[in-house]
């Protein structure tokens, strides 16, 4: 005996929504985030942002515990259209270290993607020495935009940045004004292989971008008494035509040795 019409109607009916409902929640958990201690990975994420120290650090422990399972959702935020979404992933990448080495060749990728290439350049270097060769290697590559990220990624290294320094000096005198800005700005911040760093940093206080001059001059101050061989450089830095310089050679003067006064500038 056939069951009634719409006795199966309703059956139809409810084995719809029964397939329905598995394949979302087979969709929901396939998903799902990593979770540490009941919270999801974007709470931790935005810990990792805090301007609590210790917020700051349990959020680092806890990115290191959850490991490479959390590469797949940085990766899918550093390819969301939000900015935020990108900064959160870079201090995910910093987070985690060498454990993100997975994350490398969807990195190189990213990299050359023009809405992506200075978030990817930023975790790469996040990541550190294991991404240092890629940086180094489009660094001397012939997309400028990507060379020119790779400059500004550079100089936030996490670990030993030494590597980079010899591929940052090397565009010092490239035409790019740009590159030569932010390679410059980079090995400021990095402040380190000074023998190598302030002889090159000094040629660019005569550069013909004033900008760059003045960068120069900050990075050169930010050696501090690592940069004495730069002293002279920066005493004849004071008569460059431009008030910016001048102040920004005078305040590096100063870092470089504290006892120079305010009569030692005039």
């Amino acid at each position: 005996m056939k069951p009634p019409a719409e006795d199966r109607a309703d059956r139809d009916y409810w084995l719809v929504m029964g397939a329905l409902s598995i394949a979302i929640l087979a969709f929901v958990f396939a998903n799902r985030e990593p979770a540490r201690e009941s919270r999801p990975l974007n709470a931790w994420l935005r810990d990792l942002d805090a301007n609590e120290p210790y917020r700051r650090a349990r959020a680092e422990a806890a990115l290191r515990q959850m490991g490479v399972t959390v590469v797949p959702a940085l990766l899918a935020r550093l390819e969301s259209n939000y900015t935020n979404d990108h900064a959160l992933a870079v201090l995910g990448f910093a987070a985690l270290g060498n454990q993100a080495r997975p994350a490398l060749p969807r990195l190189t990728e990213l990299l050359r993607r023009e809405p992506t290439m200075l978030s990817a350049a930023r975790a790469l270097a996040a990541i550190g020495p294991a991404g240092v060769p890629l940086l180094t290697n489009a660094l001397a590559g012939p997309f400028r935009p990507v060379r020119t990220s790779c400059a500004r990624a550079l100089g936030r290294m996490r670990g030993d940045g030494r590597p980079a320094v010899p591929a940052l000096v090397s565009v010092l005198d490239d035409n790019d004004d740009d590159l030569r800005y932010f390679a410059t700005r980079s090995l400021g911040n990095l402040a380190i292989e000074p023998v190598k760093a302030v002889p090159a940093l000094m040629t660019r206080l005569e550069d013909r971008n004033v900008e760059v001059r003045k960068v120069a001059a900050r990075s050169l101050g930010q050696f501090r008494g690592r940069a004495k061989v730069a002293l002279p450089a920066l005493v004849k830095a004071l008569d460059d035509q431009d008030l910016g310089m001048k102040l920004t050679a005078a305040f590096a003067l100063r870092e470089i040795n504290p006892s120079i006064g305010n009569e030692g500038l005039k």
